[in-house]
């Protein structure tokens, strides 16, 4: 399943490590401790719970990513942009459903109607589905694929399909698509360049950007990064 490499893996092999120092019966000269962490990705509260109750390692390893080659990480800020919204198109929007990664599929409901969108002339057909929901709204899915913040390039985002087809049968009030607007620039152009973000250093290389949670509740469209 997921994480097989990260981390389940290199955690099976840590504990072998440790056994294999065990079954030398060899003094050493530091004590050794294996932490299993669960909140590595957001917060890491376990540290923070463990240094209460604990002295700070002397020295820790990280059995993560390609292990003993990197020296360095990106550093990530995760921000919020929004923007209020007054009577709207659109009844709700939904994509993403973790701060770490390209959005795999994006919903967009619309008020209910009688009219009726006909994808068969957009160039996005393909990534397109439109679905007539019992309540009278048109439901409008964009199908992306769904990848890892850090390798952005390797999915399809469908917040970038979302927001361009909104743009494309103009769809939205003045403010709703002025945000698809500004989207369309960001979403499935993961180095920036778009919003003049495109920046890069010796070591880390280009800079990574990606949308991920998109929603759209108590009359404001809000989109993560």
């Amino acid at each position: 399943g997921r994480g097989v490499l990260d981390d389940k893996g290199p955690t099976v092999i840590f504990l072998h490590a440790i056994n294999f120092w065990l079954q030398k019966n060899k003094k050493l000269p530091y004590s050794i401790r294996f932490l299993f962490g669960t909140d590595e990705e957001t917060f890491s509260s376990d540290v923070k719970e463990y240094l209460k109750h604990y002295e700070e390692p002397r020295f820790v390893l990280t059995p993560d990513s390609d292990f003993p080659v990197p020296y360095g990480e990106k550093g990530i800020i995760r921000f919020t942009i929004s923007q209020k919204i007054k009577n709207g198109v659109f009844e709700s929007i939904n994509a993403g459903n973790t701060n770490n990664a390209v959005a795999g599929k994006a919903k967009a409901v619309l008020k209910a109607s009688d009219k009726w969108i006909d994808t068969e002339d957009s160039r996005l057909a393909h990534a397109i589905k439109i679905n007539r929901l019992e309540n009278g709204c048109l439901e409008i899915v964009a199908n992306g694929r769904a990848s890892h913040a850090a390798e952005p390039f390797c999915g399809i985002d469908s917040v970038a399909v979302l927001s361009q087809f909104c743009l494309e049968k103009n769809i939205g009030n003045a403010e709703e698509l002025a945000f698809m607007k500004f989207l369309s620039k960001i979403a499935g152009k993961p180095h920036g360049e778009g919003v003049g973000l495109d920046w890069k250093d010796e070591h880390f290389k280009d800079l990574t950007i990606v949308p991920t949670i998109l929603r759209y509740e108590k009359g404001a469209i809000s989109q993560d990064f």
